[in-house]
C-alpha cells in the first residue's frame, strides 16, 4: 500500500494537482484571516466542497488517460490495497488546507472552538467529496459529460451550505435539504465554530450518520467495482 500511496504522491506533483491545491488553500487561508468581517466558513467550504471534487476527479482522468493509475509492476496488488491507497494518498494532499486553516482559525482569529472536532469533521467531509470527485469521473464516458456533472453537481449539491451561509435556508428547512453531503457537513462545521447548538443534536447525529452511509455507498457501489475492474 505504501507504493500505491508514493505514485500517487508523485502523480499529484506530476500532473501540477498538489502545486495548484498549495497555491488556492494559501490564497484562501490568507483571506480567512485578513477579512474578519466574512464568514471563515465560505473559504473552508470551497476547500471542502468544490476544491476535492475538481481536483480528484481530473487527477483521475488524466491517471486513466496516460495509464498511470496503477503500478503495474506491483506483483501483490490487491483491491483493499489499492482502494485504501488511493484513499489514504487523497487525504494526504487535502491535510494541506485544513493545516493552513487550524493555522489562521488558531493563531491569527484565535476562535474558541473544539479543534479536535474540527480536524475530525474536516476529514470526514473531505474524504465523502473525495470520493464523489472519483465517482464523476467513473460514471463519466468523456470529459464534456464529467464538466456537466461538475455543474450539476455544484448547482444542485455544493450550493447549499452556500445559500444557507447567507440565511437563504433557514433551520426550520434542514430536513428537506440532508440529501446533500455538503449540507450535512455544514450543519456539524456550523455547530462547531460556532460553539453552539445552532443545530439540534438529532439534526447532528444524522448528519454524522448520513456521511458515512454515504461515502460507504459510493465506495462499495462506484469505487470498488472500478478499481476492481482495473486490477484484474
Amino acid at each position: 500500500m505504501i507504493k500505491i500511496i508514493r505514485n500517487d504522491l508523485i502523480n499529484f506533483y506530476k500532473y501540477r494537482i498538489l502545486h495548484m491545491l498549495i497555491i488556492v488553500s494559501i490564497i484562501f487561508a490568507v483571506a480567512t484571516g485578513i477579512f474578519p468581517t466574512i464568514d471563515k466558513l465560505l473559504f473552508i467550504y470551497m476547500s471542502l466542497f468544490i476544491l476535492p471534487v475538481i481536483t480528484h476527479s481530473i487527477l483521475l482522468f488524466i491517471e486513466k488517460e496516460d495509464e498511470t493509475l496503477i503500478i503495474k509492476e506491483e506483483n501483490d496488488l490487491n483491491l483493499f490495497k489499492l482502494v485504501c491507497g488511493k484513499m489514504a494518498s487523497s487525504l494526504i494532499l487535502q491535510l494541506i488546507p485544513m493545516v493552513l486553516y487550524l493555522i489562521v482559525i488558531g493563531f491569527v482569529l484565535q476562535a474558541d472552538i473544539s479543534y479536535i472536532l474540527f480536524i475530525l469533521v474536516y476529514l470526514l467531509s473531505v474524504f465523502i467529496h473525495i470520493l464523489i470527485g472519483q465517482a464523476l469521473t467513473i460514471l463519466s464516458n468523456n470529459h464534456v459529460k464529467m464538466m456537466l456533472m461538475y455543474i450539476g453537481y455544484i448547482v444542485i449539491f455544493s450550493i447549499l451550505p452556500f445559500l444557507a451561509l447567507m440565511n437563504v435556508i433557514t433551520v426550520n428547512l434542514t430536513y428537506f435539504f440532508m440529501f446533500s453531503p455538503a449540507f450535512l457537513s455544514h450543519i456539524l462545521l456550523t455547530n462547531i465554530t460556532l460553539g453552539t447548538t445552532y443545530f439540534t443534536s438529532l439534526q447532528v447525529v444524522l448528519s454524522v450518520i448520513l456521511l458515512i452511509l454515504m461515502s460507504v455507498a459510493i465506495i462499495l457501489f462506484i469505487i470498488r467495482p472500478f478499481y476492481k475492474k482495473i486490477s484484474e
